[in-house]
């Protein structure tokens, strides 16, 4: 590949750039191949299953540990981040992305996002006491679970549009960045109560929206979607 930076973005990107991803994430991803990965016979799934694992060491400081233990738990989350930034950029760079690579990274996904919300969870009944907050945790991961589910399976009826919180044509926030972000504030500012109350109560409006839309967008284009 003569262009280096052609592998950084996936080409379903069409010039769309998350916003976070693009000031921070895949910047670092892209130096760790050149420092660390270049010619590294690593594949692209091991990565993604370190990303995974990191992200878990991240949960296990949320669920057993405390202030300000937890800061390292947010500092684990945002470093399994970039690896999981690190896993197609790096596939893109050698040339191995896959089918089952596509499908496995939001597999992976879902498993960090039960981790998240059940060791944030227990943290919170183990500092408030009180088992309501379960629930609310409990709550907020079956809406992100449906959210997740929605937006990677949507291409199947939505060709054209996105679902984004947009900045113009180009930039977006994506859903996953955007439920770290909201995680690692609520842990650092150690509000997981209503953390996890708000993230319950977002979390429904989110995943309902991205429904209809994608609902309304399917009765408006039917046919041409049904017609592959």
């Amino acid at each position: 590949m003569e262009n280096k930076n052609d592998f950084v973005y996936k080409g379903a990107d069409a010039g769309r750039k998350e916003l976070f991803s693009m000031l921070i994430y895949r910047p670092i991803a892209k130096a760790l191949i050149f420092a660390f990965f270049k010619n590294s016979k690593i594949t692209p799934n091991q990565i993604s299953f370190i990303s995974l694992v990191i992200t878990l060491i991240g949960c296990f400081f949320f669920a057993f540990f405390r202030y300000p233990f937890m800061i390292l738990g947010v500092l684990f989350l945002h470093i399994g981040y970039v690896f999981d930034m690190l896993d197609g950029t790096y596939a893109r760079y050698k040339g191995l992305s896959s089918k089952f690579g596509r499908w496995f990274d939001p597999f992976l996904d879902t498993i960090k996002a039960a981790g998240l919300f059940i060791s944030i969870s227990y943290a919170a009944y183990i500092d408030s006491g009180n088992p309501t907050v379960l629930l609310w945790g409990m709550l907020a991961l079956v809406n992100s679970l449906i959210t997740y589910y929605i937006m990677n399976t949507k291409s199947e009826i939505v060709k054209d549009a996105t679902f984004e919180v947009s900045f113009g044509n180009d930039i977006y926030i994506g859903y996953e960045i955007s439920l770290y972000l909201a995680l690692s504030v609520i842990v650092l500012f150690n509000i997981l109560y209503p953390g996890l109350i708000f993230m319950a109560t977002v979390g429904a409006l989110s995943w309902i929206k991205v429904f209809i839309t994608a609902r309304r967008y399917y009765v408006k284009n039917m046919d041409k979607i049904e017609q592959g």
